[in-house]
Order: structure tokens, then C-alpha cells, then sequence
């Protein structure tokens, strides 16, 4: 009896600015939330659900754009692409910090623990191919070059993993 909700928006659109240059780009948005229950890996329940009120959440943004130079009727096609992703999870799950029958008071140290990621990823592409040749033969000369940044960030690291804080 779990619930789960999510809500988006998408917007996409372009422009011709001149016979050989065009616009394109999107935007997509979303924000995700959903109840779940915890699972056990160790005694008392080993591999089974426990029915709690884990939770995980998301809010994400995606944003692209890319513009196409046309030359010489389509022989000479040249892309710029860039896109940025901002990405924040974020969740609660069950804790079973022991070990042995399940009892009053080992029931009662169950937790829910927070747990989630901050991640941003920005990436930027260009790609450039000539064509040439005759009827029935065809060459294709391509250039492409990418440069890709990635971020995260784990908002609740360990102490015992002091290294998962990442940046």
C-alpha cells in the first residue's frame, strides 16, 4: 500500500534562423516521490521487506540545446550540442543496525536513515562532416570533439566512509 507520485514537464521547441542555421532545445523537469518499505540483508529478516515508511524522493532538470549549420546543400553539416542535467535524490530507509531474533527491544532500534545524492552533469559536443565524391561513391569526413563535467556529492556520508562525500 505504497504510494507514489510524479509530476513532470517537458517543453520542446526550435527555429530556422536563416535557410542553413537552426535552433533546437528542451527543458524537462521533474519531481518524483515515492513511499516504499525497508529491506533486510541481515538477521532477523534476512531478505525480506519490512513495511515502514522508507521513502525516496527525486527533482531533476534537464536542459539541451544544439544548432545545426547547413552548408553547401548538406554536404557540409556542422552540430553544436550542450546539455546540463541537475539531479538531487533523496530518500529514508530502514536500519538494521543488529544482528539476532527479533525482539521488543531490537525492533525498537530499527531507524530510518537518510540517504541521497547531488549530482550535475554539463556536457558540450561539436561535430563537423564533409561530404563529397560522385554518384555511387560517397566519402564522409567527420571532426568531433566533447568536453564532460560530472559533480556529486553524497549529502549524508558516512562516518565511516568519510571518502563517499565526493564533490
Amino acid at each position: 500500500k505504497e504510494g507514489n507520485r510524479a509530476a513532470t514537464v517537458y517543453l520542446r521547441g526550435g527555429v530556422a534562423a536563416t535557410r542553413s542555421l537552426r535552433f533546437d532545445g528542451f527543458v524537462n523537469y521533474l519531481d518524483k516521490s515515492s513511499d516504499g518499505d525497508g529491506q533486510a540483508f541481515s538477521n532477523p529478516i534476512s531478505g525480506r521487506t519490512y513495511d515502514d515508511a522508507s521513502s525516496t524522493s527525486t527533482k531533476r532538470w534537464l536542459l539541451a540545446a544544439s544548432g545545426t549549420l547547413d552548408l553547401m546543400n548538406g554536404r557540409w553539416i556542422t552540430v553544436l550540442r550542450g546539455s546540463y542535467l541537475d539531479e538531487k535524490r533523496r530518500g529514508d530507509s530502514t536500519s538494521f543496525p543488529f544482528f539476532g531474533p527479533l525482539t521488543p527491544a531490537t525492533l525498537a532500534a530499527v531507524t530510518l536513515d537518510p540517504n541521497g545524492a547531488d549530482a550535475t552533469r554539463t556536457k558540450a559536443t561539436l561535430e563537423s562532416t564533409y561530404t563529397f565524391g560522385g554518384a555511387g561513391f560517397l566519402n564522409h569526413l567527420t571532426g568531433f570533439a566533447e568536453s564532460k563535467r560530472e559533480t556529486y556529492q553524497n549529502p549524508f556520508p558516512s562516518p565511516f566512509s568519510p571518502l563517499q562525500a565526493g564533490k
